[in-house]
């Protein structure tokens, strides 16, 4: 996480700059059906909406001299992402145990990008030598669409290259009296969202609770 500096005591040391990546709490809705092997082994399909999204955090330094003169640049910024998908994971999953049923799952997931929302908060602080120094703020927020962005985009839209969010799951949970599911999962992005050299992957983290269906 980066702390936001004393900018009233900040060394000359040139440039820098510094970045931190932090999830977000989305909600998760669906179904999942369960489709009995044996009495161990299972295959479970499900449809699921689930957001997805991150947190970043910059901070940017940036000293010049000119003409004898010390100019100061700092900027902090904080940015939140939150998409919404469409998951469709099928994973296979064991099952041991008699009144509660531990099991373990896993699996590949197909998402489809639906939309989402974004928001940003900016901070600049600019000073001159001792002089105090003067400080601007500017905030924005706007909606998330997947597909490649408009050439003659004028508006606040933030574009995702990559609608399709292929990935795995790995789980584990308990089935209490056939009445209730106890699960915590977690989904391993392989698709990038943008396609561009940097990749940017989608990882998850989900506590879930549920009904179950049996099909068999």
């Amino acid at each position: 996480m980066v702390e936001e500096p004393d900018f009233q005591n900040l060394p000359i040391l040139g440039d820098q700059d510094a970045n931190s990546v932090k999830p977000i709490f989305g909600i998760t809705i669906g179904a999942a059906f369960n489709y009995s092997i044996n009495d161990m082994i299972s295959v479970q399909p499900e449809l699921n909406f689930i957001q997805k999204g991150y947190q970043e955090k910059f901070y940017s330094s940036m000293i010049e001299i000119i003409d004898d003169k010390s100019f100061n640049t700092h900027i902090t910024s904080t940015s939140k992402y939150k998409m919404n998908y469409l998951e469709i994971p099928i994973l296979a999953r064991y099952t041991f145990g008699t009144t509660i049923k531990p099991y373990a799952i896993a699996g590949p997931s197909l998402g489809i990008g639906l939309g989402g929302k974004y928001k940003f908060e900016e901070k600049i602080v600019e000073s001159i030598d001792d002089d105090p120094a003067q400080t601007s703020t500017d905030n924005g927020k706007g909606n998330i669409k997947f597909g490649k962005e408009p050439d003659n985009n004028d508006s606040e839209d933030l574009y995702i290259d990559n609608r399709i969010d292929f990935g795995l799951q790995l789980g584990a949970g308990a089935l209490i009296d056939r009445k209730f599911v106890i699960e915590a999962r977690y989904g391993l992005g392989l698709s990038s969202l943008y396609d561009s050299e940097y990749k940017i992957k989608n990882r998850v983290f989900q506590l879930t609770v549920g009904i179950p269906i049996l099909l068999k």
